[in-house]
């Protein structure tokens, strides 16, 4: 047997050894309790038992958050603002619910308790809630144990389509109490409540296991990928960590105004005619009911599918030609129309929908890593980051942005290090239209573009093209320029009505924005203005470039622990300054470094800008609505700065970059574990 095939043997054996210890940790460590503690489910049916049902049933006052209060202000401004326009009289609607309380805002709701005895010992994996209630509300769930509190109140929620829910509680108890809180008063009509531990094999943790294992193990048993081929390695990975994302979020929407998104790329995905089915028309509502179990996501599953019959579906009309900014959804809308043709189930059309985006942002970031000739690992370490493969893997046009910015940026910078030749006519072409492509959907970075009326007058055959070229190119640049005369996310409805008045010009989101008035106010203070962007710039400079707000934040999902910022400080500081010996090949001249610091500064300053202007109240002392994502694109050139043949490596390239991937693994595996399967598929 030769040494190839003992080389496949010996992998299968690993791979076959992954499945198994994986699914013997599920067996005997998360369903630990169900092998050896086993009790019979016990339900409580309060139609069946109402004699022995006792409630405690109170009105209280909940004092209202920030956001909940400049959510009710806002609401009635835009509303004001929508009767201007109309021409009509603006007549506010009274809340009875919402009570002042000593110049407090609260809303009353009712607060209903339930003492349920389980009679023994019993330990409580789930509890299980089924009531048909026609609006949402909140419970929270109290174990008792000879008479005391036994451990943390357990608080969840449940939706009124749905009208069941599951929380897991991992705990034992002799009683317990289950408190509810409603708008209206409780009744105990069609309630019912069971607990059990029974023994379940979660498909889900499996799959992550085996991943999370072979991930470990790939690192450890690989030779000659790490050097020779990083673009299989990031495609390996960027599928396996994107892969847990899209399957543990299932058909919740985790992300940025993902709601907005995923209706672009439903209606692209047809032609003039779109179907908007029920359950297409709650996901583009943002109001389809999410899960925070497995059981949940199962019921959710089952509601969604019910609700796609295009039988009966909503009829809407569009034209044939795709608008320029709907483009970047192009890779969601082709698996959605792909998962239609087949007949799949919603949920899985969903996610498939998402997964076309990841497919399309590894596929164009592979490209990028193999075609780079120094700064592969750049272009691997951010991809792979949370935040980035995060927006991958959602309903968003950021990750065609990213890759498509990237590869643009790569192949220019590939020009500046081939000093001695000439530029070829397609590759220019390339360089173009990767960077109009990938600012489809975010045209400020259009900007960007402009690195190529730096290109030196040696990479063409005459000045006069040089000078055509240059021209050229900023004429493209101005052109697109020109459509950010829009507000950033399309609006529907009501609202969109509006946006049709330039004296209401602005995103109806920020209480106080107008486009015009925000210019004409930045023209009659500059110095005023200047110093509010030096001062956002500089406190946010550190978070932005490398804390947690643009590489380790999941959205409305969460963001790492600050230590981890450590971690991705030390990989992109310390991938930026360190170079092994095929980076060292090639020298970034000192003028090449300070022009990408300048650029890197103006895409910042822009950002800032653009919301102050779209998203911020006008002449404020401050600037609203910046992420930290929105630095993505112009970060890795930002890398380049600081590239340099003086700080090396006596190391491997392989060992180097074996080094970065590991933290990489470490990080994902705690964000897909902590922040998707836990908290949503257990």
């Amino acid at each position: 047997m030769n040494r190839k095939n003992n080389s496949w043997i010996t992998n299968g054996l690993i791979i076959l050894g992954i499945v198994l210890f994986s699914f013997l940790i599920e067996c005997f460590g998360f369903n630990w309790h169900s092998v050896f503690r086993a009790n019979d489910p016990q339900v409580f049916d309060f139609d069946k038992n109402k004699e022995d049902i006792h409630l405690d049933t109170e009105e209280i006052l909940v004092p209202l958050t920030e956001e909940q209060i400049e959510e009710i202000e806002l609401n009635i401004e835009n509303a004001k603002l929508l009767a201007k326009v109309n021409g009509e009289e603006y007549v506010e609607t009274i809340d009875p619910t919402l009570i002042d309380n000593d110049g407090v805002l609260c809303r009353k709701i009712y607060s209903t308790s339930i003492t349920l005895d389980i009679s023994k010992d019993y330990y409580i994996k789930k509890v299980l809630v089924t009531y048909p209630s026609e609006d949402d509300l909140g419970y929270e769930i109290v174990l008792m144990k000879d008479g005391k509190q036994k451990g943390d109140t357990f608080y969840d929620s449940l939706n009124y389509r749905l009208q069941k829910s599951a929380t897991n509680i991992n705990q034992s108890a002799d009683q317990m109490i289950v408190t509810f809180k409603t708008k209206g008063e409780f009744s105990t009509a069609g309630l019912m409540i069971s607990i059990n531990n029974g023994f379940r094999i979660n498909y889900l943790r499996i799959l992550f296991l085996i991943g999370g294992i072979f991930a470990i193990a790939f690192v450890i048993r690989s030779k000659q990928l790490f050097q020779r081929r990083l673009e299989l390695v990031f495609v390996i990975f960027s599928l396996i960590f994107g892969g847990f994302i899209i399957l543990f979020n299932g058909t919740n929407q985790l992300s940025w105004d993902e709601y907005v998104h995923f209706d672009n790329a439903y209606r692209a995905s047809f032609g003039q005619t779109i179907q908007y089915t029920e359950a297409a028309i709650q996901m583009k509502g943002n109001v389809t009911p999410s899960f925070d179990t497995i059981e949940e996501r199962e019921w959710l599953e089952d509601y969604t599918q019910e609700r796609n019959d295009y039988s009966v579906a909503d009829i809407k009309h569009q034209q044939r030609f795709v608008q320029y900014n709907v483009r970047a959804y192009l890779p969601q809308s082709v698996m959605l129309a792909f998962a239609r043709i087949l007949g799949l189930p919603f949920s899985i059309g969903y996610m498939l929908g998402k997964l076309g985006n990841l497919l399309f942002y590894t596929l164009v970031m592979a490209i990028a890593i193999r075609l780079s000739k120094i700064g592969k690992i750049y272009i691997a370490m951010i991809g792979l980051l949370p935040t980035p493969l995060f927006l991958a893997t959602a309903y968003a046009y950021d990750a065609v942005v990213t890759a498509f910015v990237f590869l643009g940026f790569v192949l220019w910078l590939n020009e500046i290090l081939d000093k001695e030749k000439k530029m070829k006519w397609y590759t220019a072409l390339a360089i173009i239209l990767c960077f109009v492509i990938g600012t489809w959907s975010k045209v400020i970075y259009i900007v960007m573009m402009l690195l190529l009326c730096f290109l030196p007058k040696e990479k063409f055959d005459s000045k006069w093209k040089s000078a055509l070229f240059r021209v050229g190119i900023v004429v493209i640049v101005g052109m697109l320029l020109i459509t950010i005369y829009k507000s950033p996310i399309e609006a529907t409805g009501a609202t969109a009505e509006l946006q049709k008045s330039t004296e209401f010009l602005g995103d109806k989101r920020a209480s106080g924005a107008n486009f015009e008035k925000q210019i004409k106010h930045i023209f009659k203070e500059p110095f005023v203005y200047t110093k509010v962007l030096l001062r956002s710039l500089k406190n946010s400079a550190f978070d932005y470039i490398l804390g947690t707000s643009t590489w380790l934040l999941y959205a409305y999902v969460g963001r790492f622990p600050t230590v981890f910022a450590v971690l991705s400080s030390l990989l992109l500081v310390g991938g930026s300054l360190f170079q092994t010996k095929e980076d060292r090949q090639y020298k970034l001249d000192a003028r090449w470094r300070i022009l990408l610091g300048i650029m890197a500064f103006g895409m910042a300053s822009l950002v800032w800008t653009g919301l102050y202007i779209t998203f911020t109240k006008v002449g404020a002392n401050y600037i609203s609505g910046v992420q930290g994502r929105y630095y993505i694109p112009f970060l890795l050139p930002l890398m380049f700065v600081f590239k340099n043949n003086k700080c090396k490596l006596n190391i491997s390239t392989q060992n180097f970059y074996k080094i970065i991937f590991s933290i990489l693994i470490f990080i994902n595996l705690y964000g897909t574990y902590v922040f998707f399967l836990k908290p949503h598929c257990f």
